[in-house]
């Protein structure tokens, strides 16, 4: 759904709201804009992408590319917004606070530059878990210092999917020798699930996984995961070398096979959302 919208006589304003650069998702904006114009032909609309930095720039180029009429699409930063001076406005102070909330996440997120190859790997991360969307599992993104993430939300068991690679020592930590070639990177796609800790506390849940899970090794869609001692953690990882698309359709696969075999085992008729 569009995060806030707008509404005049002939006007409705549609606003796209990311704080983490790893939120984004490809083509979301024009496809608000074709459902917006599907519901009303007659009126104006203007589609607006807030974001960090330049993030969601090419979704904002994208959706120029298809505006009818008089329509316009822009881009505006969070570091422009924040510089908005709320005095003498009614609501002055709740204003000021959660433009504090929001500067706080954004300095949190701005040691990690999701430019260049970091970048493009956020990329590979986010198209996969666009693949992953029909599974019907609750995911999230995360962003490390030497990884991009997707991991589960409310499942009894907990999956994280990364796209890893070696990092420099200091900040920003840059990826270090990912770049195979103009089109091709080297990354680790690597995977690890176990009990949830909420699905730990239930006996019954617990007493399902020991059962399910006995040993020390499971194999899952060809691949072996293995239990650390003392960890808890079922773990795998192999070293991939190809184009972003294929990185993340690879990345979705494994995925894909874990959270389905996941769902299976555990809940039978599906991990809940």
């Amino acid at each position: 759904m569009v995060d806030v919208t707008l509404s005049s006589l002939n006007t409705v304003v549609i606003i796209e709201n990311k704080i983490r650069a790893g939120a984004k998702q490809g083509g979301q904006l024009v496809r608000y804009y074709e459902e917006q114009k599907g519901r009303d032909r007659d009126r104006r609309v203007l589609a607006v992408y807030l974001a960090p930095r330049n993030v969601g720039t090419s979704e904002v180029a994208d959706l120029r590319r298809e505006l009818k009429g008089g329509d316009l699409a822009a881009h505006i930063s969070w570091e422009k917004m924040l510089e908005f001076n709320a005095k003498g406005d009614s609501d002055e102070h709740l204003i000021e606070s959660a433009f504090e909330e929001i500067r706080l996440v954004l300095n949190d997120h701005a040691k990690y530059l999701h430019e260049g190859d970091r970048g493009t790997i956020g990329e590979v991360a986010d198209e996969a878990i666009e693949l992953l969307r029909p599974v019907g599992v609750r995911l999230g993104r995360w962003t490390g210092r030497d990884f991009e993430e997707i991991l589960t939300y409310g499942t009894p068991a907990t999956v994280w999917l990364d796209a890893a690679f070696d990092a420099e020592d200091a900040q920003p930590w840059l990826p270090k020798d990912v770049r195979i070639s103009e089109d091709t990177l080297r990354l680790t796609i690597r995977a690890q699930f176990r009990l949830s800790g909420w699905a730990a506390k239930d006996p019954q849940m617990r007493a399902r996984w020991e059962m399910e899970f006995p040993d020390p090794e499971v194999t899952v869609g060809g691949l072996v995961y293995r239990r650390g001692p003392g960890s808890g953690w079922f773990k795998q990882q192999r070293e991939m070398i190809g184009t972003p698309r294929e990185l993340a359709a690879n990345m979705a696969t494994v995925g894909k096979a874990l959270l389905e075999f996941l769902t299976e085992r555990i809940e039978g008729a599906g991990l809940p959302s």
